[in-house]
């Protein structure tokens, strides 16, 4: 495994420590910030494939979100439009809570990584949030009222039926 991929394997594993890291010292953040979202960056212009897999193998940590912006800011467009990629990207958003959602779209929105929040992302998150269960959405509705709230305005997702309703009585 190349030098470079070690790293951001440790990077995406570690993530959370890396966080208490940069919370507990201020002083380190921004060399670290940096030169972390460097190493993202160059997985996702020169192998997004890898960095794509990486980030399903750590759904589950911090680093995730964040490495998933920029590679969808910085993969080529050829990699991003794939299909295969698309339903792998669509695979770790539905399993993301609206807080979650807001804080990959607070990085579009900042355009932090360089493209904001345009047609792609808006359309993935969206994707992920109509494909949400009546019972998910509840769910996200009485724990993340605030949250969603916030995505509904920023994402505009098509919801009918049930979850049209309950939409409805979200906003109203």
């Amino acid at each position: 495994m190349d030098n470079w991929k070690l790293r951001l394997h440790t990077l995406l594993k570690t993530g959370d420590q890396v966080e208490k890291l940069l919370v507990k010292n201020p002083n380190v953040s921004d060399e670290l910030a940096n030169s972390a979202i460097k190493l993202i960056s160059f997985a996702a212009i020169n192998d997004p494939e890898f960095l794509l897999q990486e980030i399903l193998m750590s759904a589950n940590h911090n680093m995730s979100m964040i490495s998933l912006a920029i590679l969808i800011c910085h993969a080529p467009d050829k990699f991003i439009d794939r299909v295969t990629t698309k339903d792998l990207i669509h695979d770790v958003l539905i399993h993301r809570d609206p807080e979650q959602l807001l804080e990959i779209v607070e990085y579009f929105k900042s355009k932090v990584f360089s493209k904001g929040f345009g047609s792609r992302p808006q359309k993935m998150i969206r994707r992920a949030m109509e494909h949400w269960s009546a019972q998910t959405l509840q769910r996200y509705i009485d724990l993340y009222t605030r949250s969603l709230y916030s995505l509904l305005r920023l994402v505009h997702p098509r919801y009918k039926n049930e979850k049209g309703k309950m939409i409805q009585r979200l906003l109203s």
